[in-house]
């Protein structure tokens, strides 16, 4: 639950603001970068996934730790120049990249574009030879076969990310036309949230084997290879954490592998973490302003939720099931009640939580939902019903 100090800090915001909020924590960014330093080898490369909040001074944090950055558009490069990351911190990833964009990423000479269509490499080559330049790339590889976070092990799907294992011999015979761009890496991605280091490591396993088979095709050593990441939170209450020391453990070992070690000792590996670095930090405070009853349930109207904070309304989830919620009230009311959360809007998925057992709420008391550091602000519609966003604190 919430530390006495951290709900000193977010009633302090309430005076700023009317309307809801989102709080970071910066020292839990830090202790979430501490573990993973002191649980995974120290060479294996983090890269962080701008995706999952771009705010500056996250970006900022993080590049003071020593991160480099994932990007997925000009505007995200433009972010992450502005927090400090030079060109050889910056790796470009995302299915549709424009031409523009990609024209901006090889002036800039950012470390690697990470390609992920066989069209795609052949536009790379098309405007690298009209500035005159040479690309480094990375292939990004959709895998034979992944591990779902349900434990599934998946083969033959399809996917608009990346390039079809399956098709690399295709990448590799446009490449052999492409004397402006260099195969120099590998990138794959297959599934978020993953809360098993026996599924995080077998991901991995699939990822270097992909990468040894597209070394094997190119007849040249790769120099990096980006296993992605998928390491998970627990959203919701009761979960297990990812053992990160086992994830530590078993990549070490994977690393030994006589064929890894032969084959791919001298690249440089690389993890893509975005949900598991700043998603723990973030709180979405809101305010209840009105409390009801309907057909024998119990509702409290919020002045805030999908249109601010979908993710918390069940946004990518098959089984929608309630975050962690705190409460902070005005008058503490140690009576409990079964409450339905609702949001403001005219929208009847506008439910923060349900069926949750609380406190009992009155108007003012503030319902903090916990782990939406990552795709909260930016996951929700802000558009929807020209509410006004949530505005950002970091402390």
């Amino acid at each position: 639950m919430m530390s006495p100090k951290l709900q000193l800090e977010i009633t302090a915001l309430t005076a700023q603001t009317d309307g809801p909020f989102y709080f970071y924590s910066l020292s839990r960014i830090q202790q979430t970068w501490q573990r993973l330093r002191e649980s995974l080898p120290t060479d294996l490369e983090i890269f962080y996934s701008a995706k999952a909040n771009s705010h500056p001074g996250i970006l900022k944090t993080l590049r003071a730790f020593g991160a480099s950055v994932d990007i997925a558009s000009i505007g995200e490069l433009n972010a992450a120049r502005s927090a400090g990351f030079t060109a050889e911190q910056i790796e470009f990833t995302g299915p549709g990249k424009t031409p523009s964009e990609l024209q901006a990423a090889i002036e800039l000479g950012i470390d690697t574009l990470v390609v992920e269509s066989l069209q795609e490499l052949e536009l790379i080559e098309s405007i690298a030879s009209s500035l005159g330049k040479q690309v480094d790339v990375s292939l990004r590889i959709h895998p034979a076969h992944f591990v779902t976070n349900s434990g599934r092990v998946l083969e033959g799907e399809s996917s608009q990310f990346g390039i079809d294992e399956d098709q690399l011999p295709a990448a590799v015979a446009i490449h052999k036309s492409c004397p402006h761009v260099r195969i120099r890496g590998t990138h794959t991605h297959s599934q978020s949230n993953l809360l098993s280091a026996d599924d995080v490591n077998q991901n991995f396993t699939f990822a270097i084997e992909a990468a040894l088979r597209l070394q094997k095709l190119l007849g040249v050593k790769l120099e990096t290879v980006n296993l992605g990441g998928g390491f998970g939170i627990p959203y919701i209450e009761g979960r297990a954490p990812l053992d990160l020391h086992a994830v530590g453990e078993k990549f070490k070992a994977l690393r030994e592998r006589d064929d890894v070690r032969l084959e791919l000792g001298s690249a440089r590996f690389r993890i893509e973490l975005g949900r598991y670095l700043v998603g723990e930090s973030g709180f979405f405070v809101t305010k209840v302003l009105y409390t009801k009853e309907s057909q024998g349930k119990h509702y409290a109207i919020l002045n805030g939720g999908f249109t601010q904070c979908q993710l918390a309304c069940g946004a990518g989830q098959v089984i929608r099931r309630n975050f962690q919620i705190s409460v902070i009230q005005k008058t503490v009311n140690t009576g409990k009640r079964r409450t339905h959360l609702a949001g403001p809007s005219c929208y009847s998925q506008d439910i923060v939580a349900s069926d949750v057992e609380l406190p009992t709420l009155s108007p003012g008391d503030l319902v903090c939902v916990h782990n939406v550091g990552a795709y909260g602000y930016s996951f929700s519609p802000v558009g929807f019903l020209r509410q006004a966003p949530a505005t950002e604190y970091l402390a």
